[in-house]
């Protein structure tokens, strides 16, 4: 399940890329089998009271590991930065690490039409500041699932994390993620994509544990050199959020993908 193949259609033209697959559908696809790096600045805005804007810039690595039998494992690691508002006007931004994530997903023999994966998420109090991360250590189960058809692909991932150690000074979390995500492919190089991220604090008050996201976005896939790259950018407006949540996002994702 492999990328492209670039090749010189004929002596003094341009490099053109021929899709072996359709690389839209690993890009977005948690249970891809290829190696990938990914940059992700997002901005969120209209938080705190003051409506200021929250930057995160994630950093995350997929790294497929073949387990025999048919059977697969995809190791995602997800490493963000925050620069976070004080919420009080005039003072500064707080900017650190947050807390990391380390999911694995162990997905059984299946079709290139199919596939669904299974297994743990962890994260760790890796952050350098109080207000850019949870202070806890949390762990949970996750579910994957991808269906391929033509040019489409709906696919979508769950997880719960319930923290079970860490400062003792910090609140605890119950911390729901639901992510579908649809993708169309246009051509072989653009793509449409949404995937709205729902979130649920089920240690907040009733009015707050919702973030309920509506929006969509697009992308390409190019090369540099012998590598494929995808670019997307997505917006996406929150119809339900607490209170001093954001009000909407936009998302940018580089994502360079490294075939066998």
């Amino acid at each position: 399940m492999w990328l492209w193949a670039a090749e010189s259609r004929a002596e003094g033209h341009d490099h053109v890329t021929e899709i072996d697959v359709d690389v839209a559908k690993l890009v977005n696809n948690p249970l891809a089998e290829t190696v990938t790096l990914e940059a992700q600045p997002s901005f969120n805005f209209g938080v705190g009271p003051s409506s200021d804007t929250e930057y995160v810039f994630n950093l995350q690595a997929n790294i497929p590991i073949p387990l025999g039998a048919g059977w697969d494992a995809v190791a995602r690691t997800v490493l963000p930065l925050v620069n976070e508002p004080s919420g009080a006007p005039g003072e500064d931004y707080t900017f650190g690490l947050g807390d990391l994530q380390e999911t694995v997903f162990v997905s059984p023999p299946s079709s290139e039409d199919f596939i669904w994966g299974f297994g743990p998420v962890l994260q760790l109090p890796t952050a350098t500041a109080t207000v850019t991360g949870s202070g806890k250590w949390a762990v949970g189960p996750t579910i994957a699932a991808v269906f391929n058809s033509g040019p489409w692909q709906v696919a979508g991932q769950v997880n719960d994390l319930w923290s079970f150690a860490g400062h003792r000074g910090r609140p605890a979390l119950n911390l729901l993620l639901l992510q579908p995500v649809v993708n169309y492919s246009l051509s072989p190089e653009w793509f449409l994509t949404c995937g709205p991220s729902v979130t649920v604090d089920w240690k907040a008050g009733a009015g707050d544990r919702w973030t309920v996201p509506v929006g969509a976005g697009f992308g390409r896939i190019f090369t540099l050199g012998s590598r494929a790259w995808s670019l997307q950018t997505e917006a996406y407006w929150n119809v339900v959020h607490p209170a001093d949540g954001p009000r909407w996002s936009l998302i940018l994702t580089v994502q360079l993908l490294f075939p066998e």
